[in-house]
C-alpha cells in the first residue's frame, strides 16, 4: 500500500466522520426542540462510535505518517499539530495497553 493509498482511505474515513458529526448535529437540534427523543440521541452516538474510533486512530496514523525525520522539525511540526488532540487509547502505549487487556481476557477465556 503507497502512501497515495493511505491518504484516499483517509479522505474517504474523513468524509464519513464529517457526515457522523453533521447527523449528530442535526439530531441534537431536534433533540432541542422536542421532535426527537434524547433516548434517541444516545442510540445514534453508540451507533457512530466506531467510525469515531476509527477515524481517530487513522488520524494519529496519519501525524506519524507525515511526521518529519528531522528532530529539530519534528518540534514544529508537533507544535503545528498540537490541536489535533489524540485521545491516549490511539498511541502506540494505549494500542499496547489495549491488546494487552484483550490478550488477558481471552486468556481467561481459554
Amino acid at each position: 500500500m503507497s502512501r497515495k493509498d493511505v491518504q484516499n482511505y483517509y479522505d474517504q474515513m474523513f468524509q464519513d466522520y464529517y457526515e457522523m458529526v453533521e447527523a449528530l448535529k442535526d439530531m441534537e437540534k431536534e433533540c432541542a426542540e422536542g421532535l426527537v427523543s434524547p433516548d434517541r440521541v444516545e442510540q445514534l452516538k453508540k451507533m457512530l462510535e466506531p467510525i469515531k474510533l476509527n477515524y481517530g486512530r487513522l488520524s494519529y496514523v496519519m501525524f506519524l505518517l507525515n511526521k518529519p525525520n528531522k528532530k529539530e522539525k519534528q518540534r514544529w511540526y508537533a507544535k503545528q499539530n498540537k490541536n489535533k488532540p489524540f485521545p491516549h487509547e490511539h498511541t502506540l502505549d494505549g494500542v499496547k495497553e489495549e491488546n494487552k487487556i484483550a490478550l488477558q481476557e481471552a486468556k481467561k477465556i481459554l
